[in-house]
């Protein structure tokens, strides 16, 4: 009768492991703030008194309970962000986060885009960039592609271009949204 194979002895998991996610999530939250700034801006709460009218603050729980499924299914579309462009261009562009980054782009084209809730979905004009590592500079032009600090991109052109981006930020934005917590400050709510 053959014997059962021998089982090795379960090894504990590091003590530091079950830290991992915490820190990846506090040092995420304190690192997002940084993204593109083009929502309303929010009217500041004293964090230790409420000092809203009863009425407001009943409704803004009631509305902030009715905004959370349609928050958290815009959330599930923010992360990943992608568009298309006609027009004379030529350059491509790599980029990791703003401090990871190597291209050359020059273009002048019109196109459209998702890149999520409150902001344009269209671009048009010329626009320059150059970029390597933490550097870079670019034309002054307001019709670009939105570039938050902590996006993963690749982007193309030569007679049209191609942009695709995963950005970190809402990635976390969606995560803790799950939990109440609005890190971007781009949720629905009763003033928007």
């Amino acid at each position: 009768m053959p014997q059962p194979a021998p089982t090795l002895p379960r090894r504990p998991a590091p003590p530091g492991r079950r830290w991992i996610w915490a820190g990846a999530l506090v040092v995420a939250t304190l690192v997002t703030a940084s993204g593109c700034k083009t929502g309303p801006a929010y009217r500041e709460i004293h964090p230790l008194r409420d000092n809203r009218h009863p009425g407001q603050r009943h409704m803004q729980d009631f509305d902030r309970d009715l905004l959370y499924l349609p928050n958290r299914l815009v959330d599930l579309t923010e992360w990943v962000r992608f568009g298309g462009t006609l027009g004379p261009g030529a350059g491509f562009e790599i980029r990791i986060t703003r401090w990871i980054q190597l291209g050359a782009i020059g273009y002048w084209d019109a196109g459209l885009a998702w890149e999520g809730r409150r902001r344009a979905a269209y671009r048009w004009g010329g626009h320059w960039r150059l970029a390597a590592g933490p550097w870079s500079t670019e034309s002054d032009n307001k019709n670009r592609w939105c570039r938050p600090d902590w996006e993963f991109s690749i982007e193309a052109h030569a007679f049209g271009g191609l942009r695709v981006a995963i950005d970190f930020a809402e990635f976390v934005d969606l995560f803790l949204g799950f939990f109440g917590i609005d890190i971007l400050h781009d949720d629905f709510d009763y003033r928007n």
